[in-house]
């Protein structure tokens, strides 16, 4: 499958804003784990629950935030490009 340039553009703004969105989220995260108390680290680890706890709120906050992420960045693409953001329907 070859791309032309819009899609190339839009799988790098979608690629860069999802990755500054997990790390922006994890950091996010682990501050109000801290905060609460707790180590976000397997080793300090009190018990089972405090491990599933870190893994459900990890998996949410930084689904979420890509999300948010992918679509603040089609709403900037659809601006500054006139079209809308190419859909790939095959990821």
């Amino acid at each position: 499958m070859r791309l032309d340039a819009q899609e190339l553009e839009w799988r790098v703004v979608v690629g860069a804003s999802a990755a500054l969105a997990t790390v922006a989220a994890r950091q996010l995260l682990t501050f109000a784990w801290h905060t609460a108390g707790w180590e976000p680290h397997e080793a300090e680890w009190g018990s089972w629950g405090q491990a599933l706890a870190w893994g459900v709120a990890l998996g949410a906050g930084v689904g979420a935030a890509r999300v948010l992420a992918q679509r603040i960045a089609a709403a900037g693409f659809e601006r500054v490009t006139g079209d809308a953001p190419p859909i790939d329907t095959t990821t």
